[in-house]
């Protein structure tokens, strides 16, 4: 799906695909909705606070950039307003 409002956008990654705005510069930039859920166990704080296999995590956004990295997500205003959104199918 092509020219989607954010809205749009934030429903269909709320349903499982992974969303990206034409207007990024970036390539193989993606924006990925991580439900409330339980996760196997991580680094640092959650392996010491929780000491368990599984830690739950609230839902969250989550970013691959450029670099090959993944980090949390939060959109600027500009994301917002924009119309140009679409989703996209990682093979």
């Amino acid at each position: 799906m092509e020219n989607l409002s954010f809205m749009e956008a934030m429903d269909a990654a709320k349903n499982g695909q992974d969303i990206i705005r034409d207007g990024w510069d970036g390539a193989n930039m993606f924006v990925r909705f991580t439900p409330v859920d339980s996760y196997p166990e991580g680094m640092g704080l959650e392996k010491e606070y929780f000491g368990g296999v599984l830690n739950p995590h609230l839902a969250h956004w989550l970013l691959k950039d450029t670099q090959e990295a993944i980090g949390p997500w939060v959109p600027s205003g500009p994301d917002m307003l924009a119309n140009d959104w679409y989703t996209i199918t990682l093979t």
